[in-house]
Parts: C-alpha cells; sequence; structure tokens
C-alpha cells in the first residue's frame, strides 16, 4: 500500500486519519506514522486524531473528500452514502474478519490504478 499511497501524494491533498486515546499517544503515532512514509511527504497538520468512530466520521464528513480510503467495515457502511467514491482496503491481519467482498477492494497498487479518479 505504500506505493499506492505515494502515487496518491503525486496529485491527491493527503489527510491521515489514527485513532489515538491521549495526547501523548498522537504525537508518538504521528511520528512513527510519517517515519515510515518517506516517499509520501504527509504535512504534520494533516495527520488527524480521533477517539471515536463519530469522530472519525464527523471528520471525513467536513473534508468532503472526493476519495477516502478504509479499513473498518463498519465505518465503510457507515460513510459510504457521504463520500462520492469510498475504498475499502483489507489489511492482512484483518482477513478473517470480512466475509463479503465490497465494490472497491484495494490491495495493491494496481487495484489502486483501476479505481477512476476525477480530479
Amino acid at each position: 500500500m505504500d506505493e499506492a499511497l505515494s502515487a496518491l501524494c503525486e496529485f491527491c491533498i493527503v489527510f491521515l486519519l489514527i485513532n489515538s486515546v491521549t495526547d501523548k499517544e498522537e504525537d508518538h503515532q504521528t511520528k512513527e506514522i510519517l517515519a515510515h512514509l518517506p516517499s509520501c511527504p504527509i504535512p504534520i497538520h494533516r495527520v488527524l486524531h480521533y477517539e471515536t468512530t463519530v469522530g472519525k466520521t464527523a471528520f471525513v464528513r467536513q473534508l468532503k473528500p472526493y476519495l477516502h480510503i478504509e479499513n473498518d467495515e463498519a465505518m465503510f457502511n457507515t460513510l459510504r452514502p457521504h463520500v462520492p467514491l469510498i475504498v475499502f482496503h483489507q489489511c492482512a491481519k484483518d482477513v478473517d474478519l470480512l466475509q463479503k467482498p465490497f465494490p472497491h477492494q484495494i490491495e495493491s497498487y494496481d487495484d489502486l490504478k483501476s479505481v477512476e479518479l476525477k480530479i
């Protein structure tokens, strides 16, 4: 997914939403994630933290993204009516938890290229 994220960073404004509980956890997670994404320089002010699914939903709805990539089935279904193009990314650790297919699944950079973006 790092390759796909790097490709998105080339022509899109990318925000990262991270589930955090404490300020200390937020700082640690932000530094760790940005350190692992050298090919995709995301400004620190575009790394957003939320504590609840309601908070995440509010962030996404306020940002009004054209494209949202989600890895949580419940959140995917919640955001589906509010985002023009929502893509489900099935993380390897979640494979056994998810039984049914979604309309847009990204598992590689080639899958991302097949999603038509009208920017």
